[in-house]
């Protein structure tokens, strides 16, 4: 069900600079985790979401303000299945005109135990399809891995896929999805498959991590190099001694992976987590984000934001980081007694055509307030400085997970999930929302 949404924007002044509203968002009720990709030949995007352990598809105008057509189920490719989809993933291969969606893919499993049945979903597996410019099915694989056992001890709340393509016109590569097992030895897994999905690594690569948890990949294609270059959550335990990584692995040779660890606050109490990275073609740079959050003490709350950095790519491959910017976005949580600040969402990062800057599409609040709003910041890559900002959705409780695609129009369209209650109900989703 859609509805279009008027009137509940308003521009806000923030630390750096004027927020401009847009209204008019899509919505979506009741479905989780939506992301977008854009066909700049027929000038519209492809939005992808869950509902209901299913993965449903509309595509939208350029501007992100209207849907064009109905929508289409996704996954599973029967009506009937019992197994479940969660976490897509989008993206759009130029080259072959084509839209790549992956989604993890679980099944129901029943245990008896002394207090009772239980029955929760497991890890079964990443599923990939590709679909036309038009939506029209062309291919399907599921991809398994030895991590991907039926262990009823295991849900699935690993596995998240990231996708990303290369931009040449070849018959055999690539096509990369990656994501996280922490049942294998080495936690991030990567498969390079062809743009019919044929695969064009027999097995799933290993690329090394450090020892302790990994939480969320995000990959980028870099063509300087033709490289995929990884953004991931690197932690030691599973409380607050958490750093994020970024790792890169050759696109068509050997793997060789590469880890720069991303700069902490100041602060030691201040943590990183979910990294996110892109690849900016114009410069040749990459843009990383991540949040911070910070621990409280008994006279200060619990505070958590947005930082970015710069990563340009040396004659050795090696990722140099340039200086962070800390405190994009910042938020202040008014918990005087929580250990941490809500981690918020991971950011997207959407390059803005060739040129050197990006728009970094973050939750932010006003200090003292739980309500946040999603907001675009455009950074230059040359400069790190932030260079605009626009609030792009209305208050809500919190900000879920979402995506953001650059359109053919010039616009930065976002999708969201919001008003996300205690204990994960989801009140609803607001599908697409363009920032002018």
């Amino acid at each position: 069900m859609s509805k279009v949404i008027h009137g509940l924007l308003a521009a806000a002044l923030l630390c750096c600079g004027v927020f401009e509203a847009h209204a008019d968002p899509v919505a979506i009720y009741g479905s989780r985790t939506p992301t977008v990709a854009f066909d700049p030949v027929a000038d519209r995007g492809l939005v992808v979401y869950e509902h209901g352990g299913r993965i449903y598809g509309k595509f939208i105008d350029s501007s992100g303000r209207s849907v064009v057509g109905s929508e289409f189920l996704v996954f599973p490719l029967i009506v009937s299945s019992a197994q479940k989809y969660r976490d897509p993933a989008i993206v759009f291969k130029q080259p072959q005109n084509r839209f790549y969606i992956a989604a993890r893919q679980s099944y129901p499993s029943r245990y008896n135990l002394p207090e009772g049945p239980v029955v929760f979903d497991t890890a079964d597996g990443i599923a990939v399809t590709a679909l036309d410019a038009a939506g029209a099915r062309l291919a399907t694989r599921t991809l398994y891995t030895p991590g991907f056992l039926r262990n009823p001890f295991i849900e699935d709340a690993e596995a998240r896929p990231s996708l990303a393509v290369d931009d040449y016109d070849d018959t055999t590569c690539c096509v990369a999805v990656a994501w996280e097992d922490p049942r294998v030895p080495d936690r991030i897994l990567l498969t390079r498959m062809a743009p019919d999905l044929g695969l064009y690594d027999l097995e799933a690569q290993r690329v090394a991590t450090p020892a302790g948890l990994v939480n969320g990949i995000s990959v980028a294609y870099g063509r300087i190099r033709d490289r995929f270059a990884f953004a991931y959550d690197g932690c030691a335990s599973p409380g607050r001694a958490c750093n994020g990584f970024v790792t890169s692995i050759a696109a068509l040779g050997a793997s060789s992976p590469l880890h720069l660890t991303l700069p902490k606050p100041a602060n030691p109490t201040q943590d990183a987590v979910g990294p996110s990275i892109a690849y900016l073609p114009g410069p040749a740079r990459y843009v990383v984000s991540w949040q911070w959050r910070t621990l409280a003490t008994a006279g200060s709350p619990a505070r958590s934001g947005t930082a970015f950095a710069v990563a340009t790519t040396a004659s050795s491959g090696a990722l140099s980081l340039g200086s962070p910017n800390f405190d994009l976005g910042a938020t202040i949580t008014p918990c005087s007694t929580c250990l941490f600040a809500t981690p918020k969402t991971r950011a997207a990062i959407v390059p803005i055509g060739t040129t050197s800057r990006a728009m970094i599409v973050a939750p932010s609040a006003f200090a003292g307030r739980s309500d946040q709003f999603l907001a675009g910041y455009t950074v230059d890559s040359a400069t790190r400085a932030v260079t605009a900002g626009r609030r792009i959705s209305g208050d809500a409780g919190y900000i879920g997970r979402g995506g953001a695609a650059y359109s053919p129009s010039g616009r930065v369209v976002a999708t969201w999930q919001q008003d996300v209650l205690a204990g994960g109900v989801d009140a609803g989703v607001w599908a697409a929302a363009a920032s002018p």
